[in-house]
């Protein structure tokens, strides 16, 4: 099957979490004989930004790094008939500016293959307003990444029940794997760029606990957060590019797992990408309160923090260092068992593989 997938980037990771999944799913699909072919704006924001921090020729760092799959470039003048012709199949991802997802829904009709919208966010249930324009009912299908987002999609935005997928987030299993022989520095670390909306579960189960050595990457935290974790002992280093993250999880005691706000209130059910490529690493994952609605995880995959300050439970943890192998060897049973990038590979084959079209 050769898909065409249009997506913010492929290239840049800077504040863009998806090109995480997007990476492992196109590699898991390149394994399985299938062709991708990702298009992204050019000078996308995230590119920008990370040209601006790291310098260099990052289009030939990242082709060295993932030769499965060659960036196509768009802009304005692109004629989507013509760059879309001869696909078995098209998705959009979310953070496709609204003006060209519009077009896509208008020409699903036209093209003779299914073209399926894809979220990866929480803006149907905080910004409505904002996806409402999209005319998502136009699509062939929809695909969200939690059973909580499908039914949005289908109770708000007038999708067809039966062509409204889910679709989970997962890890690379071979990039996100146990590292052995990197020697341990800390106690706690966190991977992830600032939120305001998880900034009160931050302060509590991060920056608050005393006698926790910790390290923390992530970008756009502003200079009084900086503040507080200078104030505080953290290790800060800033921006890490997604395949150095196993190192950092690996030289860690414990690693957290911080719920953002508005899947906690709203989308029960989906996790971040970290959570899964944490328990890849076979890391000892302590995750804030959520709720694993659909059953994601088994009990005794991570560990779960109670309301209030997590100080005592880190403590035990830290001093226990077979309940600590216990937690990652198990994590890392349940992700290659239910949660690689192959298996959803498969899922997204079996979605494609239907009678999407419309007529």
């Amino acid at each position: 099957m050769h898909i065409a997938f249009l997506g913010h980037s492929i290239v840049s990771d800077w504040n863009h979490g998806n090109a995480h999944f997007f990476r492992g799913l196109i590699k898991a699909l390149h394994q399985r004989g299938h062709h991708v072919t990702f298009f992204e704006p050019h000078n996308a924001w995230s590119v920008e930004r990370l040209q601006a921090e790291t310098g260099g020729d990052i289009l030939a760092d990242f082709s060295a790094r993932f030769p499965f799959v060659t960036p196509h470039f768009y802009d304005d003048r692109t004629d989507w008939h013509e760059a879309l012709g001869g696909f078995d199949a098209v998705l959009v991802h979310e953070w496709t500016d609204t003006p060209l997802v519009r077009t896509l829904a208008h020409a699903a009709r036209e093209l003779p293959c299914p073209v399926l919208y894809y979220d990866t966010h929480h803006r149907p249930v905080t910004e409505p307003e904002a996806i409402r324009p999209r005319d998502l009912p136009r699509f062939d299908g929809v695909i969200a990444f939690g059973a909580s987002l499908r039914d949005v999609f289908v109770r708000d935005f007038g999708t067809a029940p039966d062509r409204t997928f889910v679709l989970h987030e997962a890890a690379d299993a071979e990039e996100f794997a146990p590292q052995t022989e990197t020697p341990t520095r800390r106690d706690l670390v966190f991977v992830g760029n600032w939120s305001e909306d998880r900034a009160k579960e931050m302060e509590t189960y991060f920056f608050a606990p005393r006698g926790v050595t910790r390290a923390l990457w992530g970008v756009l935290y502003p200079e009084k957060v900086q503040a507080r974790m200078q104030e505080g002992g953290v290790e800060y280093g800033g921006y890490l590019p997604n395949t150095e993250v196993p190192r950092r999880f690996a030289e860690s005691r414990l690693v957290a797992h911080i719920h953002r706000g508005p899947y906690r209130r709203f989308l029960p059910g989906i996790p971040t990408i970290r959570m899964f490529e944490a328990l890849a690493c076979g890391a000892c994952l302590v995750s804030t309160p959520w709720d694993d609605a659909e059953g994601l995880f088994r009990d005794g995959d991570y560990v779960h923090l109670p309301p209030g300050d997590p100080s005592q439970v880190y403590h035990d943890l830290l001093a226990d260092p077979g309940a600590r192998t216990a937690y990652g060897r198990r994590g890392r049973e349940t992700i290659l068992a239910r949660h690689t990038c192959g298996h959803r590979a498969d899922e997204l084959i079996g979605i494609l593989s239907r009678p999407l079209k419309q007529a």
